[in-house]
């Protein structure tokens, strides 16, 4: 059975789930700004940053109304609701051998 990376790491990161959320991404993905700055690097960094955000913000989800797949490149029009609001991403995902291996983050305020 076939399981999409990115649709899982978005159940994961909904559910808060930190271990099914790696599980996702390749132990050397990269998530880099859109300008080219690596914002995370590896399974350590992300672990850390992303736990950190499941646990201050209980009520942290994201919706994907739009999503666009072009060869290895997944890329999704997120709105995340945070506690002090909501969030308007773009974000495209290289999926490569079932992982994630890097993440562009398109936003303003990274």
């Amino acid at each position: 059975m076939y399981t999409d990376p990115v649709q899982a790491q978005l159940d994961a990161y909904n559910a808060r789930d930190i271990d099914a959320f790696l599980s996702c991404y390749a132990r050397d993905a990269v998530i880099r700004h859109a300008d080219g700055r690596v914002l995370l690097q590896g399974h350590t960094d992300i672990r850390r940053r992303y736990q950190l955000m499941f646990d201050q913000n209980p009520e942290l989800t994201a919706q994907v109304p739009t999503r666009i797949r072009a060869g290895r490149w997944v890329v999704d029009e997120e709105k995340v609701h945070l506690s002090e609001g909501e969030l308007h991403v773009v974000v495209g995902y290289e999926v490569h051998e079932g992982l994630i291996h890097s993440v562009v983050m398109m936003r303003s305020d990274l």
